[in-house]
């Protein structure tokens, strides 16, 4: 007969302290200089993002009325950014290797996409040749690309992992990252510490969801690297 061991009972951690220790974690990870390291989280972050939204799709369609649910994914990370940042590009960029989040909205276009779409149903992904169609956003210094038009394929290509995208606008949003953080809930400013109020956030003040966050401050770690030794775990060119 098994004994049941008595659990220790440990200190509970708030959602504010569990961010900076991932946060520092993650630090290390840089700084050990791990690219791939680096590249392969982001990615599989970006990953269980876009499961979310993959098996969330209509509710969060649907259930956002005050917010405009593509702005609000994309203003995780913009905030309250000028369009002045905003720089057209042309980047062409493997799905396999890519950190890709893409706003699905529509349930019966994302099923059709994957029934229709991949590989495995004898239709590659091209979004070289349907580049008309996809607008890709690549969020530096994060290396992230965020998609707000060609959802629907772009996620069968993510889920089938495969295909590759053209990135048409780089934004880079070091700016925005020296006036304000996420502090595990919220954004607030860098400066005077208060909860931002900033249209087309959740809640105007919070990430899309909690893994958006981090994201946000893990572009500060990758800024701060870059700053200092040039460190960049991504290559556009």
């Amino acid at each position: 007969m098994f004994l049941k061991k008595q659990k220790k009972k440990q200190q509970e951690v708030t959602i504010e302290e569990n961010t900076q220790i991932f946060i520092e974690d993650f630090k290390k990870l840089v700084n050990e200089g791990k690219k791939e390291s680096v590249r392969s989280v982001i990615k599989f972050m970006a990953n269980s993002i876009q499961s979310e939204l993959l098996t969330k799709c209509k509710y969060n369609d649907r259930n956002y009325p005050e917010i405009d649910y593509m702005w609000a994914i994309l203003n995780s990370f913009l905030l309250d950014l000028s369009f002045d940042f905003w720089r057209k590009c042309n980047i062409r960029l493997k799905v396999q290797n890519t950190p890709i989040i893409s706003s699905v909205w529509n349930h019966s276009r994302m099923i059709n996409g994957l029934i229709g779409l991949g590989e495995i149903n004898k239709n590659p992904f091209n979004g070289i040749a349907f580049a008309y169609n996809i607008h890709a956003v690549l969020i530096e210094p994060l290396g992230l690309v965020v998609v707000d038009n060609g959802n629907h394929s772009v996620n069968a290509a993510i889920v089938y992992d495969e295909g590759e995208i053209i990135v048409n606008t780089v934004i880079d949003i070091s700016e925005v990252l020296e006036r304000y953080r996420f502090d595990g809930k919220k954004y607030v400013s860098v400066e005077t510490n208060k909860i931002v109020n900033i249209e087309n956030l959740k809640n105007n003040s919070e990430p899309f969801t909690y893994t958006f966050g981090l994201l946000f401050e893990m572009a500060r770690v990758l800024k701060n690297a870059k700053d200092e030794n040039g460190y960049v775990y991504y290559d556009v060119n």
